[in-house]
């Protein structure tokens, strides 16, 4: 295994618990090179620049008492399948922690969904292009799941492609 491009794989799950497909694909990845996963969770508490007595903490312990439940979902969802695995539990800006965690946890390969549809990433900002900006390591975006009912959107294709006119 010392020749194993891929010792540790980083997977960053989100407040939904980590999507089954990344998960899936990451269990995969670290099963056909012998790897350890890491999950990983971010708590990113709003910056408040008026601390009002109580609140700040408050909410920091509510975020953190979240992430830890949606850790431990993603962390039995992958058990279940993959015995290598652990979690980490961090807080602040998520492309900040994810660098942190590839760097001290040696990572050699990110495993993210990729990003999605929202009026925030239409504009151009998402954790995996922000991440991209900044990362070491290699990245593995991975689609994200149509939702339940939706069929997944087939890539466009040009009139008289492919050889059929």
């Amino acid at each position: 295994m010392s020749g194993s491009p891929y010792r540790r794989i980083l997977v960053p799950v989100g407040a939904e618990g980590g999507s089954s497909a990344t998960l899936s694909r990451a269990v995969e990845v670290a099963g056909a090179f012998g790897a350890d996963l890491v999950l990983l969770h971010v708590c990113h508490v709003p910056a408040i620049t008026v601390e009002a007595p109580g609140v700040v903490p408050d909410m920091v312990s509510a975020c953190v008492q979240q992430g830890e439940r949606t850790l431990e979902r993603a962390l039995d969802a992958v058990r279940e399948r993959y015995h290598a695995v652990t979690g980490v539990l961090r807080t602040g800006p998520a492309e900040e922690q994810i660098c942190w965690v590839a760097r001290h946890y040696a990572i050699d390969l990110v495993v993210m969904t990729a990003p999605g549809r929202s009026l925030a990433q239409r504009l151009g900002w998402s954790v995996p292009r922000e991440l991209a900006c900044l990362s070491t390591v290699p990245i593995l975006l991975v689609p994200r799941e149509a939702p339940a009912g939706e069929r997944r959107r087939e890539p466009a294709t040009t009139a008289g492609a492919g050889g059929n006119g």
